[in-house]
């Protein structure tokens, strides 16, 4: 029985990647000239990231946190959600597209996309002129925490900016949405911060500033989350139904020949 547990925990090690990069090709050919990166992970904490579809939130009702050029604002969050295993009850919110549960870095947001601010989650970390809203979603045990940008870069007004974090209650799942992402001047840092960040950077130039052209995101979405390990016994289902697909193949072969 042991030996078994083994090569089930063996098989596991082995299909997960395999799934993530699948999930990752897919994410690096949706985000425009953005399209050459590879989303890294999974990180040392799990986490991996996938496309999902896009479900933007109703927000009548939202409150409006914080505004304009550099602003951040903390806040007190409905219900406890848990990043890389520590339990947070607040959250700083950013105008240039970040957000993080340490409150002693709330003023180290500025100004471009930074990946090492510890616990930070960010849906496009830039230097934006934006106002962003809030508003809490579902029933206690299911809620969400919607927050909203809209907004345009400080440099030039033709980078436009509608996005959503959704943050899942219970599940601890990261959500990023966008209606509207248009980057045409600088770059954008996309996913989880800290010394074990998992994201990528969204430029329009390369390392030799030549101009690469716009990134742009409309109508898609991205989720962030741990998933699931599969139970030994999925993975005996797995290994058996390749087993009999297996058997029918080589019979269709025999009554051929």
């Amino acid at each position: 029985m042991l030996g078994a547990l083994m090569n089930y925990r063996t098989l596991a090690m082995f299909f997960r990647p395999l799934a993530f990069v699948a999930a990752a090709t897919v994410l690096a050919l949706s985000a425009g000239v953005a399209q050459a990166q590879t989303y890294p992970g999974p990180n040392s904490t799990g986490y991996v990231a996938s496309p999902i579809a896009f479900n933007w939130r109703d927000m009548t009702g939202a409150n409006l946190v914080v505004g304009g050029d550099d602003g951040f604002a903390s806040i007190t969050l409905p219900f406890a959600f848990t990043l890389a295993g520590t339990a947070y009850n607040n959250l700083w919110m950013s105008t240039n597209g970040i957000v993080g549960f340490d409150l002693s870095n709330q003023d180290v947001h500025c100004c471009q996309g930074n990946h090492a601010i510890a616990a930070t989650v960010a849906p496009a970390h830039m230097d934006w002129v934006s106002d962003v809203t809030a508003k809490t979603t579902g029933t206690p045990g299911s809620q969400s925490l919607v927050i909203e940008w809209n907004g345009h870069d400080y440099d030039e007004d033709t980078s436009l900016l509608a996005m959503q974090l959704v943050l899942h209650e219970g599940t601890n799942d990261i959500e990023f949405q966008y209606s509207t992402l248009t980057n045409t001047y600088n770059s954008a840092y996309i996913g989880l911060g800290g010394s074990d960040a998992l994201g990528y950077y969204a430029n329009t130039y390369d390392a030799l500033n030549n101009y690469l052209g716009p990134v742009t995101m409309v109508h898609q979405g991205i989720l962030i989350s741990v998933p699931a390990v599969p139970e030994p016994e999925s993975y005996a289902l797995m290994l058996a139904g390749m087993g009999i697909v297996g058997a029918a193949v080589r019979r269709r072969r025999a009554s051929i020949v």
